[in-house]
């Protein structure tokens, strides 16, 4: 006599953190699709009231600023052209 037994996979939620960068990937690829101009900058020093001021005048001219890490930003950039090439 032969008893199967079956076991389900214990499905892992995806954290807070991990739907949050999959957003901004998503959100960046999106936009670099849409517009032909990037400009990427160093926001050392700068207060949360420049920002804001900066922010407020882009949007008046349909234009985005998105802030990132230096490493996911270039990645995601990346994986975009290799989509887009193949």
């Amino acid at each position: 006599m032969v008893i199967l037994l079956e076991f389900k996979m214990a499905v892992k939620k995806k954290s807070d953190k991990r739907i949050k960068k999959e957003k901004y990937w998503k959100r960046l690829q999106e936009v670099a699709a849409r517009y032909k101009n990037v400009l990427f900058i160093d926001a050392d020093n700068v207060s949360s009231k420049q920002i804001s001021k900066l922010r407020a005048r882009l949007r008046a001219i349909d234009a985005y600023m998105i802030m990132g890490k230096n490493v996911s930003s270039p990645t995601s950039l990346r994986m975009l052209l290799i989509q887009l090439e193949s």
